[in-house]
């Protein structure tokens, strides 16, 4: 797990070497949140997130999964099932 400090530089560090005018905005739960939705997307499961993000709840992690685009895309396919 990585603490809370070395997320919060990762966010702005790299948002300043991409040139960002306003870099500072950008933090440590951009990087957290974006790695718990690509690791959703990739097919990992809550536990398996929640261990590698070290957040204490499911609630949390199942957030991000439910706002994966698999999830989205299977969402719109029931959808279209409907017709």
């Amino acid at each position: 797990m990585v603490g809370i400090h070395v997320l919060e530089a990762i966010g702005k560090e790299v948002a300043q070497k991409l040139g960002y005018a306003d870099y500072t905005r950008y933090t440590g739960h951009c990087f957290r949140r974006t790695s718990c939705t690509k690791a959703a997307n990739a097919g990992l499961s809550v536990p398996q997130i929640r261990l590698i993000s070290g957040h204490r709840s499911d609630t949390v992690v199942q957030g991000y999964i439910d706002r994966s685009v698999p999830m989205l895309l299977t969402g719109v396919q029931w959808l279209l099932s409907l017709h």
